[in-house]
């Protein structure tokens, strides 16, 4: 037969799904049902729960420290200080709603304390109170000086508030290596009882240098920014031979406690800090530190299109094998870093993870089963989905954005704003909405859907915090609050990250900031970025190249063609259940121009698929016989490779039904086929190969069945790939569809099958459309046959093969037929594809 080739499509690194263009009127409800949703949330707070920091929805009443049960770490993040209100404030500002930001700052003026005696996470504290106050203040003081009336009382108060906080956080950098504690009590400090507490977490330590860089260039002390800077300097001097970090720290010694390396809890926003440490202080030594650690996360930590956690110091071993949810920021800032292509492929396990579930678990294996099943409407997954929208325009962000927005407003809305899960599999409720709720979640929401004149911000001036707080960029960028196009210098080293702002001198305060007599143009900076980034991001979407391989050309044992893919930085990555998986890294390209080659290729690539998801979906029936009747009818996905079932003239295939061995089909078959069809299981190999397998055997036909159940919303898939040698047909179904295939086989019946052509019925292709990739991407599903398969009361009719593609299944014994063989054949039993 020769060189065996197939079409690599199932799991793409930019996997784009074909949905419907979303309307500027619907858009536009999302929008405004996304806000509505916020000041649900930030009217119960304030109604039911302020001054405490959290509100609890389902008892409609404030979390207290010190009166409500205590749980452990997770309250370390509330001082007594309205968090919840000081968290919510740029989010205000954000929707539009001025009158309800003058009146919350006004709060926070007169009424918030920061001085209680109570211990605080030093990193809580700095993301969510820290970074909300230098937000809300530079908001407020630009709307002062833009002669707002509603803040014409404004006299930069929570900028002094944010001083005294920081102040009364800054005890705990006073350590051996500069690393802070973990814990610091607000009145009196570095207390005995903390003392003993030497080991925090990487993020912890590495997540303060946007807030107290942005503290020191307005008030002129640089303490701050010193202190955060060696934080980050003792982390990165503590890097692994393999640029790795760990997840906790000795703050004395300097010693790794933990050594687990991942982009999850305990690690993430360090690296997110690197990145925009650059991009808000121009500092190219953060670009270089983030590069390096980007690097090894993708080379060590990929596996697939997820992230496992590694050993930082033997990165080849998984130290742990589900991945955290707190993970899915991950996308959003391989956005900034310009490798799209590469968030949108780690995004897609994601959206299958959420429209799975409804709602992320807080951990989840590979394969998308929980391992954790709480969440707490965590904004991570937005965050990815919004900034991905923002560089792609992809509707499909859009639409994944609204099954969000949707299952929290149907699941997790109560009286009293909306409630977190303790369990997403049975949606039960967990009396508790954190802070970020508001920071965070909503106002991702809210930004996905909302047009650029629905903004009062111009969202380019700002950097986004882990907390997504905005700061401005022209703060801290000293010297002038204007930094000329001239003055920009990058070059294209694998990111478009790679741009470096110049500033004569980067330490000079902003003392216009402190009076509100401010700039009247403060973008300058970030439309530099922006306008290099999109440069750089235009070049390599557009710059047309002449491809040496053409996707619909490629054969995977063909030697020259992998090493034109690996050249171009193009990897392979097959996955367990038969998925493959194409991701491409710039930094792993030959050459730039390689590089260039391999960005063509994977939009060659999405065209191909787009192309292919146009096509009208293929799908026949597996009808289970008796000698004289219908027993039995299931609806199964089509192949786009080998005999077209649904073209005239019609093909006909029949024979006893055999499983393989190896069951799944990846090698020759040990077992002689002739004349049979066979039945194989999915994974650990492509489609095709597995035809291929059976068809050198002697099969008449193929029957893959999935190994695992069925998703809730899951459709049929439709088989892809290179295969117009294959000479046997072969359809899809899901391991329940399977079920009464393979009781047969093991109860000793030989099953006959036949495989039948003609056009489905608009009926079933209505109900069961499958997709045309092996990527499962999940919709409504609906397996019903049609009517003319069955009698008025749901029992199959023994009939002749129908007008449709169908596969019929005859069960027999060595006695002959066996008409008792335990099936019913009236109620939903008979003809029901949806078991």
């Amino acid at each position: 037969m020769g060189s065996t080739r197939w079409l690599l499509l199932s799991s793409i690194a930019i996997c784009v799904a074909s949905v419907r263009a979303m309307s500027n009127a619907e858009k536009s409800l999302l929008r405004d049902e996304a806000k509505e949703m916020f000041f649900h949330a930030y009217n119960s707070y304030l109604n039911n729960a302020y001054p405490a920091d959290e509100l609890k929805p389902l008892s409609c009443s404030g979390r207290v420290r010190g009166v409500d049960a205590s749980r452990g770490d997770v309250d370390d993040a509330m001082g007594n200080f309205a968090m919840t209100l000081i968290d919510s404030l740029d989010t205000l500002v954000v929707l539009g709603a001025i009158q309800e930001f003058s009146e919350a700052v006004k709060r926070v003026r007169f009424e918030v304390r920061l001085d209680s005696d109570v211990v605080v996470s030093v990193f809580e504290t700095n993301i969510r109170v820290l970074g909300g106050l230098l937000s809300a203040h530079y908001f407020a003081a630009t709307l002062k000086a833009q002669h707002e009336p509603l803040l014409s009382w404004y006299d930069n108060e929570l900028l002094g508030m944010a001083k005294e906080i920081a102040d009364r956080l800054l005890p705990a950098f006073e350590t051996g290596t500069g690393i802070p504690y973990p814990r610091v009590n607000l009145r009196y400090g570095m207390v005995s009882s903390l003392l003993s507490t030497t080991s925090t977490c990487t993020a912890c330590a590495g997540t303060m240098l946007l807030e107290f860089a942005t503290l020191s260039r307005l008030t002129g002390d640089f303490t701050y920014e010193e202190k955060a800077r060696k934080a980050m300097d003792a982390i990165w001097q503590r890097r692994s031979p393999h640029l790795l970090v760990g997840t906790t720290i000795d703050v004395h010694t300097g010693e790794w406690r933990e050594q687990d390396s991942g982009v999850g809890a305990g690690i993430d926003s360090y690296y997110e800090y690197c990145l925009k440490a650059y991009v808000l202080l121009g500092d190219a030594e953060y670009l270089d530190r983030f590069n390096r650690h980007y690097e090894a996360v993708m080379n060590y930590g990929r596996r697939g299109n997820t992230l496992l956690d590694v050993h930082m110091y033997n990165p080849n071993n998984v130290a742990q094998s589900f991945v955290d949810s707190l993970g899915a920021f991950w996308p959003g800032l391989q956005v900034l870093a310009g490798e799209v292509p590469a968030a949108a492929d780690l995004f897609s396990h994601m959206e299958h993870v959420v429209k799975r579930h409804k709602f992320m678990p807080e951990a989840y294996s590979v394969d998308g089963d929980g391992y954790w099943w709480h969440h707490f409407l965590r904004p991570e997954f937005a965050e990815s989905a919004y900034f991905l929208h923002q560089a792609t325009g992809s509707e499909r962000y859009l639409e994944i954005g609204k099954t969000l927005l949707k299952n929290i407003q149907q699941h997790a809305r109560v009286k009293c704003g909306f409630a977190a899960f303790s369990d997403v599999r049975t949606l039960a409720h967990d009396d508790r909405m954190d802070s970020f709720v508001l920071a965070e979640t909503f106002k991702y929401l809210f930004l996905l859907f909302a047009n650029k004149k629905d903004i009062p911000v111009e969202l380019d001036d700002y950097v986004f915090t882990t907390e997504a707080h905005l700061l401005p960029l022209v703060v801290a960028r000293n010297r002038s609050s204007v930094v000329n196009a001239h003055s920009v210098d990058y070059e294209i080293d694998g990111r478009c990250a790679a741009v470096h702002l110049k500033t004569e001198n980067p330490v000079e305060v902003y003392s216009t900031l402190m009076t509100g007599e401010l700039k009247q143009d403060m973008s300058s900076p970030r439309q530099a970025l922006h306008a290099t980034y999109n440069q750089c991001i235009h070049r390599q979407a557009s710059t047309p190249i002449k491809l040496r391989l053409k996707p619909e050309e490629l054969n995977a044992e063909n030697p020259e063609h992998l090493q034109m893919l690996h050249d171009m930085g193009i990897s392979i990555d097959l996955q367990g259940d038969g998925r493959v998986q194409f991701s491409h890294n710039s930094n792993n390209a030959k050459t730039p121009a390689d590089s260039q080659e391999g960005i063509q290729f994977m939009q060659a690539l999405i065209q191909l698929h787009d192309k292919i998801k146009s096509e009208q979906a293929e799908f026949v029936r597996v009808n289970i016989l008796e000698p004289d009747n219908l027993k039995q009818v299931l609806i199964a996905g089509g192949a786009r490779f080998g005999p077209n079932l649904t073209k005239d003239p019609p093909f006909m295939v029949t024979g006893p039904l055999k499983h393989s061995l190896p069951v799944n089909a990846c090698s020759s078959l040990e077992t002689d086929m002739t004349g049979r069809i066979a039945l194989v299981q999915r994974g650990s190999c492509m489609f095709v190969e597995k035809v291929l397998h059976a068809e050198a055997a002697g099969a008449a036909g193929v029957i893959i069945y999935d190994t695992q159940k069925r998703g809730e919303g899951q459709q049929l898939i439709s088989m892809t790939g290179n295969g117009s040698f294959v000479a046997i047909p072969s359809a899809f179904i899901w391991m329940e569809q399977a079920s009464p295939l393979v009781d047969a086989l093991t109860s000793g019946l030989v099953v006959v099958g036949k495989l039948e052509t003609a056009a489905a019925t608009e009926k079933d292709a209505v109900e069961q459309k499958p997709e045309e990739t092996e990527e499962q991407l999940e919709q409504v599903p609906g397996d019903s046959p049609d009517d003319s398969t069955m009698n008025g009361a749901g029992s199959a009719v023994d009939n002749e093969p129908q007008e449709n593609n169908s596969m019929y299944i005859q069960t027999e014994n060595e006695s002959g037929f066996d008409r008792d063989s335990g099936r019913t054949h009236s109620g939903n039993q008979g003809g029901n594809a949806n078991p």
